[in-house]
Formats: structure tokens, C-alpha cells, sequence
């Protein structure tokens, strides 16, 4: 498990300023944060150039996550236990992600118990938006990176049954997506059933796909798949997975 993160991000709304350079203004906030605390970039423009710019100057420190496609785009930054030189881990890397959407989706099921359906609207939709990401750069880079490394099929391999499982996790959010808005399904059900599903996907690639992806590459290999992932286009993980929502059989 990943180290705990902090939950309150700091927020850098490039939109507000009027001059100098926002990529030198990010190192500068990012520099100011403490191991584990995290910053929201929001800007107008598309972020691969500050994203670039981490990557060159603080190889190694932070972990990228997108919030919203844009524009404007929305993008969590994190600042990592590891010193600067120590080894990326492809595992760090995503476990980071799967503990940051545990923590979006709890957010958004906090306020639906609290009778706040607008608030969990908006907040299962950053869930929602983040979990598709992860799984279209999971299916479009990580996944082909451990058959090639593995000379496994992706059609029989470990990796079918992930992505056949991607299928069921993408039709139960939309099918969540449509329940908040109209409530013609009981939103529990669909949410213990999801988190079911979950559980045993997450323990499944954190247990086996992840770390034996880290064992087969070298430093600058595993360096290089998560500067991809962090690159990775949004626009991109809108056309993976199912179009219409399957609810489960009554």
C-alpha cells in the first residue's frame, strides 16, 4: 500500500495570473510542498508543456493525475516520500492512483449519505472521469508493456481477464452515473457491487501485473512507461469501454 497522501490540495489557478512564467511559478509551489501533500493545477491551456517541465527538473518526485479534461484542465499533483535519484516504481506509481480514487469515490458516497445528491453528482463524476482515465492508459500502455516483457497473448493471457473486468467496472459507473441523476435504481446496490468488483481487481494487478512489470524492467524502462502514463491523453480514455450502462439482473 501507498503511503497516505494528504486529502486538502493546495489550489494553482494559472488563469488568475497576468504574468511571468507559469512553469517556473509551478516548480516554485511544487518546491514549497511537504512529502505526500498535494497541489491542484488548473489552467486554461494544455498542461503536456508543465508536465514536461516536471518531469525534466523533478525527475522522479511527483505523481500526475488528471482531474478534468479540458479546457480549462484540472490536474493533481502530489509530491512523493522518495528523495530525488531514487528508483520510479511502476507500482508506487498506480497504487497511488487506486488509493486517490478510493478516496474520490468515498467522497462522493459521503455526501449521497448525507442526502447532498448534487454534491455527490459532482464529485462521482471526478471519480468517474479519473477511473476511466486509469483504465485507458492502463489497457493502451501498461497492459501491452507487460505482454511484449512477458510474451503473453492479450487474448488469453492474465491481461484478457483484467480487461474483461475493466468492461464490467466502466458499465457499473455509468450505470451509478445514471442512478445519482434519476435515482431509478437503488445507488447502494450498485455501489457494494462496484466496490466488490474493485477490491478484487485492484488486489489482483497491485498483487501480480504491477510488481512483475517492475521485476522485468530497468530503472530507465519503468521511468519511461510512467512518464507515458502521465502523458497519457484524456481525450483518449473517453472512447474506452461500453456506451450504455448494464445494470445488474433483478
Amino acid at each position: 500500500m501507498t503511503p497516505l497522501y494528504e486529502t486538502l490540495p493546495i489550489e494553482f489557478d494559472c488563469a488568475r495570473r497576468t504574468s511571468g512564467d507559469v512553469g517556473t511559478e509551478l516548480l516554485r509551489r511544487f518546491d514549497a510542498l511537504r512529502p505526500l501533500q498535494t497541489l491542484v493545477l488548473a489552467t486554461p491551456d494544455e498542461p503536456t508543456p508543465l508536465l514536461q517541465r516536471l518531469q525534466s527538473e523533478r525527475t522522479g518526485l511527483f505523481e500526475w493525475a488528471s482531474l478534468q479534461a479540458g479546457p480549462p484542465w484540472r490536474i493533481e499533483i502530489a509530491r512523493r516520500a522518495a528523495g530525488a535519484g531514487d528508483p520510479v516504481k511502476i507500482t508506487e506509481a498506480i497504487e497511488w492512483d487506486h488509493d486517490r480514487l478510493d478516496r474520490l469515490e468515498c467522497t462522493a458516497f459521503d455526501a449521497w449519505g448525507a442526502g447532498d445528491s448534487a454534491s455527490a453528482e459532482a464529485a462521482f463524476a471526478l471519480f468517474a472521469h479519473g477511473l476511466r482515465h486509469h483504465i485507458g492508459f492502463e489497457e493502451a500502455l501498461l497492459f501491452p508493456e507487460y505482454e511484449r516483457r512477458n510474451r503473453t497473448a492479450g487474448a488469453s493471457g492474465p491481461t484478457a481477464a483484467l480487461r474483461a473486468e475493466h468492461r464490467q467496472i466502466l458499465a457499473l459507473v455509468a450505470a451509478i452515473e445514471l442512478a445519482i441523476r434519476s435515482d431509478v435504481v437503488p445507488v447502494p446496490l450498485l455501489r457494494s457491487h462496484l466496490r466488490d468488483v474493485l477490491r478484487d481487481h485492484n488486489r489482483t494487478e497491485e498483487g501480480t501485473l504491477y510488481s512483475i512489470t517492475d521485476s522485468v524492467l530497468t530503472p530507465g524502462q519503468a521511468e519511461d512507461l510512467v512518464r507515458r502514463i502521465q502523458k497519457y491523453d484524456d481525450r483518449r480514455s473517453r472512447g474506452v469501454g461500453p456506451a450504455i450502462a448494464l445494470l445488474p439482473a433483478q
